[in-house]
């Protein structure tokens, strides 16, 4: 508990010390809205491969990654994970470089979070058109771009269940996507749960990056369909998906 408690700390601190303090002092020496972009992204990658590290280092997790290249040069691809941790984001961010993420937009006006993802160019979870929009944007730019379909964190307990906006998505830009399936055991960091509700033992991350679904394969899920109701298979069909992935390996 200790141990989680520094983390979170150290999150905290280290947030406001990149937000509030070398973020301005980095705008002031690049006048490029790009170049301030690509460094604010390399920036917030470094510090939460640093985060990544900590956690390990301390003895909360035991981090497993299969399939780690894929991530490293995945290019201007959707990146579809699920979202069972708090710190998900975290360790998948700290993998890929200069990925951009669709972000909360509450988190958009928190002070310790605020400027560096306004000076990054992350993606704000606002305006579905403005949204869509944004997305193909950054995948146009060859980046790729970081989706929890979930919308929030897994309900313990509960079946996955995605929104319909990376359907939509999908559907705009006609490309494939890369599916992560995140474990975490035992379970911590839950939603709803108390950050000093930790397990009794570190508990082990697991990130499996399977192979890109191309798109000509999903769009065979909803061939001929009307729009609307292929949206609503599509985002079935990504559920299903991933459920199936999230079984155990012994299952039938």
């Amino acid at each position: 508990m200790l141990a989680t408690g520094f983390c979170f700390l150290t999150f905290t601190t280290g947030s406001l010390c990149l937000s509030c303090g070398f973020l301005p002092l980095l705008a002031l020496a690049t006048r490029d809205k790009d170049a301030l972009r690509r460094r604010t992204r390399y920036c917030v990658q470094m510090f939460f491969r640093y985060m990544t590290w900590l956690i390990e280092a301390t003895g909360c997790m035991r981090l497993k990654v299969e399939g780690v290249e894929k991530l490293r040069n995945a290019g201007g691809v959707l990146i579809f994970a699920n979202h069972p941790t708090l710190i998900d984001v975290v360790v998948l961010m700290g993998l890929i470089p200069q990925a951009n993420c669709v972000i909360k937009s509450a988190l958009f006006r928190k002070l310790a979070l605020g400027r560096t993802l306004r000076s990054a160019g992350y993606v704000e979870n606002g305006e579905p058109d403005v949204l869509v929009e944004d997305c193909c944007h950054s995948m146009n730019e060859g980046r790729p771009l970081i989706i929890f379909p979930e919308g929030t964190r897994t309900t313990p307990g509960a079946p996955l269940s995605f929104q319909r906006g990376p359907a939509h998505l999908l559907f705009a830009s006609r490309r494939a996507f890369l599916p992560v399936v995140i474990r975490c055991r035992p379970d911590a960091l839950l939603k709803g749960q108390p950050w000093y509700h930790v397990p009794e033992r570190r508990f082990e991350l697991e990130l499996k990056v399977l192979e890109p679904v191309p798109a000509n394969s999903w769009e065979a899920t909803v061939v001929g369909e009307p729009r609307p109701l292929a949206v609503r298979n599509l985002t079935r069909h990504l559920e299903l998906f991933f459920m199936s992935q999230m079984l155990p390996e012994d299952a039938p």
